[in-house]
């Protein structure tokens, strides 16, 4: 089928100016989506770096206490850590992270952007959960991670 058959002399603007609300949703949640993304990758890896030289100044001076009582504890280790690396939390951690903020941006674009087609409160909603789905799951792997051999 050629295009002069499909739009039947009208001019591609015109048809795409049916679909332009939806395009205009499509990038706005999208938009939102990778700056929450980036927003939380970058905070959490600030935080992290905190937590490390918090467990290294602890082990240095050979404190008394554990390190998981006088830093971040194992749990918002784990929550921050997959902040930080998305699901490529069972990747070897010399990496390189920016490839990996770069594909997680893409698919919390993606599901951001068609989270936003939804109407009202719904989108924001919809996109709420995934979000915490995907956090769940994140937080789950970095927490197994440690058990699996030869993951890191």
């Amino acid at each position: 089928m050629d295009l002069q058959e499909r739009f039947k002399g009208q001019s591609v603007l015109l048809y795409l100016k049916r679909y332009r609300i939806h395009l205009l949703r499509f990038l706005m949640g999208a938009s939102f989506a990778v700056s929450l993304f980036l927003f939380e990758a970058g905070a959490s890896d600030l935080l992290l770096a905190r937590d490390d030289s918090c467990r290294a100044m602890v082990r240095q001076r050979r404190l008394l206490g554990d390190p998981e009582r006088e830093c971040l504890p194992r749990l918002a280790r784990d929550v921050l850590t997959a902040l930080n690396e998305g699901f490529f939390i069972l990747v070897e951690q010399n990496a390189n992270r920016v490839s990996h903020w770069g594909i997680m941006a893409g698919i919390y674009a993606l599901v951001g952007g068609l989270a936003a087609q939804i109407k009202g409160r719904g989108g924001i909603i919809a996109f709420a959960i995934v979000h915490l789905l995907f956090l769940a799951i994140q937080t789950f792997l970095a927490y197994v991670s440690v058990y699996i051999v030869g993951i890191k």
